[in-house]
């Protein structure tokens, strides 16, 4: 609908839709924050209109051609006018509301359309999706049985890098690269900006981690390809269904199979109630509880040795050749499954196996590739090799520090880091390097006064020649007042290391230049102070400012 002058309101049913007029406009207040939250809120009067009376817990509010749900409510009655306190939420938020009962048991590896098509099948709160950019797979593990709200934050934590953002039922989910967009026009103080508070937090740095070794997995082969089987149905009732799936997920294919019947058994795994089920054709699943070797001519599947090993391969491709599919297990009775590896993308390798003299890959879970097209010469290349008996690992636990910021704060311990991702230490310690909060967090809060709309994603260079640094920033969160321009424009900014670096520097230049000043005022200037005002007045590199820092 569209709202850019005015604010409607509807019943939870959709029978009534009306124009809110009772409304303290220089209220009107809309604050967003990066995958934290949404808001509208405003003041409204009792006019005597239906739309006021439409204002209780649960209805659908647009402005500014967005939707909100409100959630909370507050009267004040104060003579002769009732005020009414809103607050709404985007409707992303109702999806606490709507569940996604199925579970895809086990670990898996999962695109983000895989993660997402499955979240939101059979949704009852009509929420689509858009993913705009691309993402890495990654496993989840017993994904499902939540809320689409919880589904959604399982994979903002496990995929990297995700930025959520709703457009009334659509949630869309970029990657960072495509969320950022930079803008011309620059955040200047005492020009378009006119005031700026920057606010230091050292309560959540942590510079000392312990890294706990990756465990191995135990299900490290999902569907096995086996050969030489044949099963007798054995149960107490005439038939026993078929399923198109070992899993959690599984359907009745609608075949059933008598009892007393052989048959040949193509690939097993273990699936629901941790029993050994066999595929008996294409995608004919039954539980191996039903499933005799005891009768003339049976005979139990054999199957290729597959081997755990420890991992990572790059696949190498000749010039315009095709992207290598990906199979659900390896031969001799595999499928492919539609998806691909790309030219030059790596690869965790968790298990191998070799027939007919070619070596297959284990590249998640029930994904193998033929080896064949795997390199292993690139520097984070780790040629496969085997477990050692017994080894409950990948690596051992250890220590991480970043020593910069030990010298700098002191010691921050923090909790200990897993990833199961990471099956080296060196690909380990460099992920805990580069999530570890190892300088103070800080959050740069401005007024903005521009003409130029601020919006999600911005990344704008910031400027204060007062307290002498700039810089590229990002906005996390924005507050405005849709149809109040005397109100400014609240943002937060982003806080990385970079800014970190720059902000101190700019802070111990004034806090230098302050002291310059005493001491110029009663004609005791050092030589010291001057030698310091030269340093600080002078442009810095980032090896200069990685030097002071290490002094």
């Amino acid at each position: 609908m569209y709202t850019r002058d005015k604010i409607l309101v509807q019943d939870r049913k959709g029978q009534y839709t009306e124009v809110l007029t009772g409304v303290d406009w220089s209220s009107v207040t809309v604050s967003w924050e990066k995958n934290a939250s949404y808001t509208l809120s405003f003041n409204a009067y009792d006019d005597g209109s239906m739309a006021f009376g439409l204002l209780v817990p649960g209805c659908y509010i647009w402005c500014q051609d967005e939707e909100y749900v409100m959630g909370q409510t507050s009267y004040d009655d104060n003579g002769s006018v009732r005020m009414l306190t809103v607050t709404a939420t985007q409707y992303m938020y109702e999806s606490s509301h709507y569940y996604q009962r199925d579970i895809k048991s086990g670990t898996q590896s999962y695109s983000l359309d895989d993660a997402l098509k499955f979240l939101f099948d059979k949704n009852e709160g009509d929420f689509s999706y858009r993913i705009v950019g691309d993402f890495e797979e990654k496993e989840l593990t017993d994904f499902g049985n939540c809320s689409i709200q919880d589904g959604i934050a399982t994979i903002v934590a496990t995929f990297d890098n995700v930025v959520v953002y709703p457009v009334a039922h659509r949630i869309d989910f970029y990657s960072h690269d495509k969320w950022v967009v930079k803008k011309d026009e620059a955040l200047r103080y005492m020009n378009n900006t006119d005031e700026m508070t920057v606010d230091w937090d050292l309560s959540s740095l942590v510079n000392r981690v312990r890294a706990v070794g990756t465990p191995v997995s135990t299900d490290i082969v999902g569907i096995q390809s086996v050969y030489g089987g044949i099963g007798t149905i054995s149960t107490t009732n005439d038939t026993v269904p078929t399923w198109n799936s070992p899993y959690s997920d599984q359907a009745k294919t609608g075949k059933t199979l008598k009892n007393g019947t052989n048959w040949k058994i193509s690939r097993q795994a273990t699936g629901v109630g941790s029993n050994t089920w066999y595929d008996l054709g294409a995608n004919d699943w039954v539980d191996g509880q039903f499933i005799a070797f005891d009768k003339d001519g049976d005979a139990e599947p054999s199957a290729e040795t597959v081997e755990k090993v420890n991992g990572i391969g790059t696949v190498k491709l000749d010039d315009g050749a095709k992207p290598i599919p990906v199979y659900n297990t390896y031969p001799p009775n595999n499928q492919a499954t539609g998806q691909t590896l790309a030219n030059a993308t790596s690869w965790k390798i968790s298990a191998q196996v070799t027939y007919q003299g070619k070596t297959w890959y284990q590249v998640g879970g029930g994904q193998w590739v033929d080896g064949s097209s795997f390199d292993f010469s690139s520097p984070t290349d780790v040629e496969p090799a085997g477990l050692e008996d017994g080894q409950n690992t990948y690596f051992d636990s250890f220590i991480v520090e970043d020593t910069k910021s030990i010298a700098q704060w002191g010691i921050h311990d923090g909790a200990d880091v897993s990833n199961a991702q990471m099956t080296t230490a060196d690909t380990m310690r460099q992920y805990v390097l580069s999530t570890m909060q190892s300088n103070p967090m800080t959050t740069i809060t401005i007024n903005y006064r521009g003409t130029d709309k601020i919006r999600p994603g911005d990344e704008r260079y910031l400027q204060n020649y007062v307290a002498g640094y700039s810089q590229w920033v990002e906005t996390t969160s924005i507050t405005w007042y849709p149809f109040d321009a005397s109100q400014p424009t609240q943002v937060t900014l982003n806080s990385e290391k970079q800014d970190i670096l720059d902000l101190d520097v700019a802070e111990r230049k004034q806090t230098l230049n302050a002291l310059i000043g005493v001491e110029n005022g009663v004609g005791q200037t050092t030589n010291s102070f001057t030698a310091l005002s030269n340093q600080f007045n002078s442009s810095w590199s980032q090896k200069e400012v990685d030097a002071y820092y290490e002094n």
